[in-house]
């Protein structure tokens, strides 16, 4: 009962914590920063999809030194990533690792994977929507338990709960940038249009299809 009710205000405060912003990367790094404190964690990283080629990429992580360059994709990666693909491409919903050397799906011969022994790795779905993986990491064996694994869950829910809410908040911006743009570029080439109609020295009168006059220039009007 004591487990439960501490899991309830921690993942209450990472709710409350992921409402205060629709900014992606500062959700995200908040949310990874909570959580990995909360299941005492040393490193971790929050790996989205790609909607283009459908694969990981590491969009937040919690020690920066941790991310190595791949010449090859022409971007930097961290160890986990591997981890995470893993989980994605199996469709499981989470896995424990007590000891990372001895997991056949984690990749000892990436820079940086050797200092980690125990991972979490969590979906993040919303409504059966995708959209990455969460994994924390430890330097020793066995440093996570049911507890910590079933915090993440429950956190990771509500991170891409909110990673919904942001993704829906960035479209509508998208989109009424989009309006804006047409409505300026309409109402300049408008304005374009008037500015030749009252040069011209000729009177000329326009009118629509039922023959009502809806514009002429001072030459017509004179």
């Amino acid at each position: 009962l004591e487990q439960e009710r501490d899991r309830s205000e921690m993942v209450f405060q990472i709710t409350s914590e992921l409402a205060t912003t629709l900014d992606m990367d500062m959700l995200l790094t908040r949310a990874l920063g909570m959580v990995s404190k909360a299941v005492e964690a040393q490193d971790g990283a929050i790996m989205l999809l790609d909607p283009i080629t459908d694969q990981l990429y590491s969009r937040a992580v919690l020690d920066p030194n941790a991310m190595q360059l791949d010449e090859s994709r022409e971007r930097a990666y961290h160890p986990a990533e591997g981890l995470a693909q893993w989980l994605v491409d199996e469709d499981e919903q989470s896995i424990v690792v007590n000891d990372l050397h001895t997991f056949e799906h984690w990749d000892l011969g990436v820079d940086g994977a050797t200092r980690w022994h125990s991972a979490i790795a969590v979906l993040l779905e919303a409504d059966k929507d995708l959209h990455g993986v969460i994994v924390v990491l430890n330097e020793e064996a066995d440093a996570f338990g049911d507890s910590q694994s079933r915090l993440l869950i429950a956190a990771a829910n509500q991170v891409a709960a909110a990673i919904d809410k942001a993704d829906l908040y960035q479209l509508i911006r998208e989109q009424a940038e989009r309006l804006r743009n047409m409505l300026r570029g309409a109402q300049e080439e408008s304005e374009k249009n008037s500015s030749i109609l009252q040069g011209i020295a000729d009177g000329v009168i326009l009118a629509d299809a039922k023959g009502m006059i809806i514009r002429f220039n001072p030459a017509a009007e004179r």
